[in-house]
């Protein structure tokens, strides 16, 4: 290895560590290298020792002697040990060995230079200037629990020399099964493969007892024997080959099946399951994963069940202890869930066993709504599928972009998104990635040391991330959830996990600033282990212990089953810990107070913020023991109080709950959509007749009174009507705005004000598009049915002479555009249209390719024009280009009619929902972001004659700018 000579400064900054870029000095080919006595791992457990070995390479001839500074901190830079060792450069090289700390479990950042400024190089994706190491509890001391019970995976392109799952405690494994790598020319190539194998003998079983076929490898050492570590693979069956699915239609690993390729499907799950079955009658579950993030599905949901339908059918018929699991859609939240609506709708529940989704969300989870994005993903498979289905999660990551700065909320997001997702009732959780890799830099729990092995390296060494997963596995796999501790404080949470008697809570704060908070644990004495999981016995003579909170969590083990376990009779329990009111609301929380061991005396306590007008509650309590007790708290919101969150303390002896009272308005606009609007003649104004506005209420009665609506810059704008909202109705508004004079390519902000007849006011600000879409019959543009929009145009005196007609059917998006243009068959004649499906969308930036494509709206550019008198199509601008790919549109993807006559150009078109990343027909009332651009110049003058309706199409694609548009029933 030739490195040059290269001078490194550390600098700490709180949390981070930044290291300043080498320099290079000509002339000079000293070098310096540290391994660890492990260095393909650098991973120990508490017994072992940690040498470290330093080597200085290329000493230059007659060079006085230096010395070597080494320098030893935890993940978060705390300094725990520092040496400075004398360097003879009497010869080329010189080697020491340094014995690093490892006393504690945990993560260790080593340091090293020498005198004269030369340090450790950079290695992969390892910076220059240090070198790592961890410690995490010794696998011998590890239960392998069965699949069922089982918690914990990891999914990478794992090296087979390196024995790591027993180190991190993960079983789940990504498995064999991809269809496209079994049967990539013909179908039945499996069968084939495996019968050649069978009959030249290279096919076998396991030789080593309790191993999974193909993971031998994975071990661990006790009492001088080596036992084998049991792996679970999830058997993923995505990715069809190219002889089995539509043209074109492959998006990520999956795509519509041909007709004719419907059997060979079936029956190559089958084959498989057979071999499966066959292959590994050691596990007591056989999860087979159909489809892998087909967020993108480029076909009907029909095709997309019938895949499902096939592949249950076939593979519960080859294996008996098949567990059919899908669909793997990445990100979590309502989006996803919607779509699939339609799945269960055409019987996807009746061909899975099991629901797999890939939680991505935006770090930190918890502020991005993570714990009821959860809450209903849980619930969401049970529910439309009429029956309990279980939730995995099989894969879930946090890039760093190699930044060691960002290593150390690298490891806390993902230990607490972990915790949640487990907490919540997913069944077992999949780390993503077992090491660093290029493309997506950082998103590996190792760095990967190896430039050139994308996959699999055999060189790694651990980032925080990896002493914090092990202790998280060490004390949790085999447990089961109990729920939530929501109600320690606004930013605190925690978990209960039980198995049999053993039950462990898991807490942590992930606000900014520390948290103490007091838990009864009905023990003599408790277990606390921090983040890494260094354990300290606590005593707890009174039955209590008061811990410090902050984002990195702690666990508390040893609590009593009958406070913490699941169906535990605690002293004071609550029916529910999160309550939503309005300003003038009347609630009452359900407080139960059992004295179940003994009698209870003491004095109940009820603490509420001043904003809810509650001052402090004292209420005696005494009783016997057995006694159950419900105790009604009721509190009346004041009309005053502004809308958020408040937190209602409740306590008595050794027992506190807290309850979160969410303050909104009494109703809330559910949807906003404006009639149809008409020309009105003798101007260039249009005239909006009604605003439709969907209310809901958030209370158990019925909310009436008046609603006003008032548009900026409009004077006589405003309107009122009267409102009657009962519980779970959603009741439509007409707000008459006849008066209103508006401009067809403008966004109005209007406030929306209601008065209750009980004299509560509330108001909403919004913005208002005041242009609709026709619904059209089949698949005709849109022309004299639709309305007419004058566009604006950068050349005022031709403002009336175009006109853009809009319209849309259940096929697609309809534009007639009459355009004067005197130069047809060239660059000039030309229609750009923008459209954005998800106009109400956030763009968010992560660094995590996965979760900022689903996070990036549905916009995309079209370009008409007339080439030989011949219609041409092209996509410029595509927001997601494997799913729509820019370039040329053929006719049967997209039909346009284009015809000049004499001075007019006029675009005659109907762009399909799907060319528009749409896979239904979008429902009456839906708004999306419309832009159009005619005779727009390829030059980028100063102040071309392009006619505009609405911004963000030309000169630039930009869908922050474009206009609403209703599709109006």
């Amino acid at each position: 290895m030739n490195i040059t000579r290269c001078t490194t400064l550390s600098v700490v900054l709180g949390s981070a560590l930044a290291i300043a870029p080498c320099h290079a000095q000509t002339g000079l080919s000293e070098t310096l290298i540290g391994q660890t006595s492990k260095p393909n791992i650098s991973v120990y457990v508490p017994a072992d020792t940690v040498p470290i070995q330093f080597t200085v390479n290329g000493i230059p001839q007659g060079q006085p002697d230096q010395t070597l500074r080494i320098k030893v901190v935890d993940e978060h830079a705390a300094p725990i040990a520092e040496k400075t060792i004398p360097v003879s450069c009497a010869g080329a090289s010189w080697t020491t060995t340094y014995l690093a700390p490892s006393s504690k479990l945990g993560f260790y950042r080593v340091f090293a230079a020498l005198s004269n400024g030369v340090t450790l190089p950079k290695m992969g994706s390892r910076q220059a200037g240090y070198l790592t190491y961890c410690v995490v509890p010794d696998p011998a001391g590890r239960t392998a629990y069965p699949p069922s019970e089982a918690r914990f995976g990891m999914q990478g392109g794992f090296n087979g020399s390196l024995n790591l799952a027993p180190y991190l405690g993960f079983n789940w494994v990504n498995g064999p099964g991809r269809w496209d790598s079994n049967e990539p020319d013909h179908p039945g190539q499996f069968v084939q493969k495996r019968d050649a194998e069978k009959a030249s003998g290279r096919w076998g079983p396991s030789k080593i007892p309790g191993a999974t076929r193909g993971y031998e490898w994975c071990c661990v050492q006790r009492d001088g024997n080596k036992i084998a570590w049991p792996i679970y693979p999830v058997f993923a069956l995505n990715s069809p080959p190219n002889w089995a699915y539509l043209p074109g239609k492959l998006v990520g690993s999956t795509a519509p099946l041909k007709p004719d390729a419907y059997d060979a499907w079936a029956a190559y799950c089958k084959a498989f399951a057979t071999s499966v079955a066959e292959d590994y009658p050691n596990l007591d579950e056989h999860f087979y994963q159909v489809t892998w993030e087909p967020n993108w599905f480029n076909g009907t949901d029909q095709q997309f069940v019938d895949i499902y339908a096939l592949a249950y059918k076939a593979l519960h018929a080859g294996d008996s202890k098949a567990i059919v699991a899908g669909p793997t859609k990445s990100g979590v939240g309502d989006f996803n869930m919607a779509n699939e609506v339609t799945y269960f709708k055409l019987g996807f529940g009746s061909y899975i066993d099991a629901y797999t989704i890939h939680p991505y969300i935006d770090m930190p989870s918890e502020q991005n709504g993570f714990l009821d994005k959860l809450a209903k993903l849980v619930a969401f498979p049970s529910v439309h599928a009429g029956r309990s289905i279980p939730v995995y999660s099989t894969e879930q990551g946090d890039a760093t972009g190699e930044d060691p700065g960002k290593e150390i909320d690298q490891a806390r997001h993902l230990i607490r998104s972990n915790l949640i997702t487990l907490g919540q009732g997913v069944r077992f959780y999949f780390a993503f990635f077992i090491h660093d890799y290029k493309g997506e830099p950082g998103f590996g729990y190792f760095y990967n040391l190896r430039d050139d092995e994308k996959f699999g390296s055999g060189e790694l060494a651990p980032k925080p991330i990896v002493p914090a997963f092990a202790a998280e596995t060490y004390l949790l796999d085999g447990h089961a959830t109990v729920g939530p501790l929501d109600y320690l404080g606004d930013t605190a949470l925690g978990y209960a996990f039980q198995r049999k008697d053993d039950v462990v809570l898991a807490l942590w704060d992930y606000g900014k600033s520390p948290r103490t908070v007091t838990l009864a644990t009905g023990a003599k004495s408790v277990k606390l282990y921090d983040w890494m999981g260094n354990a300290k016995t606590c005593a707890t003579p009174d039955g209590q212990i008061s811990v410090t909170l902050t984002q990195e969590p702690i666990y508390v083990r040893g609590v009593s089953p009958a406070i913490w376990g699941a169906g535990a009779s605690r002293t004071l329990d609550l029916a529910s810990t999160s309550i939503t009111t309005m300003p003038g609301g009347k609630i009452v929380i359900p407080a139960r107070l059992l004295a179940s061991a003994k009698p209870l005396a003491g004095t109940f306590t009820v603490s509420a913020n001043p904003a809810l007008g509650t001052r402090t509650i004292k209420v005696p309590v005494a009783l016997k023991t057995g006694e159950l007790r419900t105790v009604p708290v009721k509190l009346n919101v004041p009309t005053t109080t502004q809308e958020g969150t408040y937190v209602v303390a409740l306590s008595i002896a050794d027992a506190s709950r807290r309850v979160r009272i969410d303050v909104k308005p009494p109703v809330k606009i559910a949807s906003i959509t404006p009639s149809i609007i008409d020309i009105v003649p003798g101007t260039d104004m249009l005239s909006l007749k009604s605003v439709k506005i969907t209310l809901s209420s958030i209370q158990a009665e019925t909310v009436d009174g008046k609603l006003s609506l008032e548009v900026e810059g409009i004077p006589g704008g405003a309107s009122m009507a009267s409102f009657d909202v009962e519980p779970n109705c959603d009741p439509v508004i007409a707000l008459p705005c006849k008066a209103l004079l508006v401009e067809p390519a403008k966004t109005y902000r209007a406030t929306l004000t209601g008065t209750t007849s009980s004299g509560l006011r509330f108001s909403q600000r919004l913005t208002l598009s005041l242009l609709s879409a026709a619904h059209l019959a089949g698949q005709e543009p849109a022309g004299a049915s639709a309305p007419t929009v004058m566009p604006c145009n950068w050349t005022p005196a031709a403002m009336a002479k175009a006109r853009v007609h809009v319209g849309w059917s259940d096929h697609g998006l309809a534009i007639t555009a009459e355009v004067p243009d005197s130069s047809a068959n060239s660059a000039e004649a030309n229609l750009r249209v923008a459209v954005n499906l998800d106009p109400d969308k956030v763009e968010r930036s992560t660094g995590d390719v996965y979760n900022d494509l689903l996070a990036k709206r549905r916009f995309s550019v079209l370009s008409f024009s007339l080439v030989d008198n011949v219609p041409q199509v092209k996509r410029i601008y595509s927001f997601n280009g494997d799913k729509l790919h820019c370039g040329k549109l053929y006719d049967w993807q997209l039909p346009a009619k284009i015809a000049h006559i004499g001075t007019t150009t006029t675009y005659s078109l109907t762009i399909p929902w799907k060319e528009l990343s749409s896979p239904s027909t979008p429902a009456p009332g839906t708004v999306i972001g419309l832009a159009v651009a005619a005779n727009a110049p390829a030059s980028d003058a100063p102040h071309p004659p392009a006619y505009t309706l609405f911004g963000g199409v030309w000169p630039k694609p930009d869908s922050d700018a474009l206009g609403d548009v209703v599709l109006a029933e």
